[in-house]
């Protein structure tokens, strides 16, 4: 897990981030889940093909307590699809921003239940220079339904390799696991459609 990052989120007061961001954030209820996720700073851009950015569900739970999951995920695609996007645009990645209503629990490539977009559009950018650098071009956004799905790499994967072409991917299962379980007690209750926020590191 990024330990510089985990430490600036532990520090930080997520809701006033937030609102200063005009986001909304969940308060009413019992498992009105907070999804967000946090890329990192990436020096210079590089992709290293690791998991070093975070996510992280806000919530309370039946006795009304908030409690905070963070676990270790990336929000940038492996290199595997930077040099050979499977998109003729370029390989997806997320733009930061507060997505409402775009998941729904449903299963992610007929596998296994995750949480797909289903609902809303996504915004990306498109990377079609094949090298090593993440390019965050404004001239290359796209917006649409990309299939932008948060699922999970395997049981403690090291790299990212082919497990993201531009999705949220939990780096461990027992984690996705974990918000997966969140995830079905919140649709009991809120109905099957949740807001997805990737914020960045500057914004701590």
């Amino acid at each position: 897990m990024n330990e510089q990052l985990l430490k600036k989120i532990q520090s930080c007061d997520i809701k006033n981030v937030m609102q200063r961001k005009a986001y909304v954030f969940f308060e009413k209820g019992e498992y009105n889940l907070n999804l967000i996720g946090i890329r990192a700073n990436k020096d210079e851009n590089i992709n290293k093909d690791t998991f070093d950015d975070l996510f992280m569900v806000i919530y309370k739970d039946d006795a009304g307590k908030q409690f905070r999951l963070i676990i270790p995920i990336t929000t940038v695609p492996g290199l595997r699809y930077m040099k050979n996007p499977s998109n003729q645009k370029g390989v997806a990645i997320l733009k930061p921003g507060q997505y409402r209503g775009v998941w729904k629990i449903d299963y992610h490539s007929g596998k296994y239940l995750a949480l797909c977009q289903r609902g809303d559009k996504f915004v990306v950018y498109r990377d079609n220079n094949r090298d090593m650098i993440l390019d965050f071009n404004e001239a290359t956004t796209d917006y649409g339904y990309f299939g932008i799905n948060f699922h999970k790499a395997g049981e403690n994967s090291q790299l990212i390799g082919a497990y993201s072409a531009g999705c949220q991917v939990a780096q461990m299962s027992r984690d996705f696991a974990k918000v997966m379980e969140l995830a079905e007690k919140s649709k009991k209750i809120f109905g099957n459609s949740f807001t997805y926020t990737l914020l960045q590191e500057t914004d701590l």
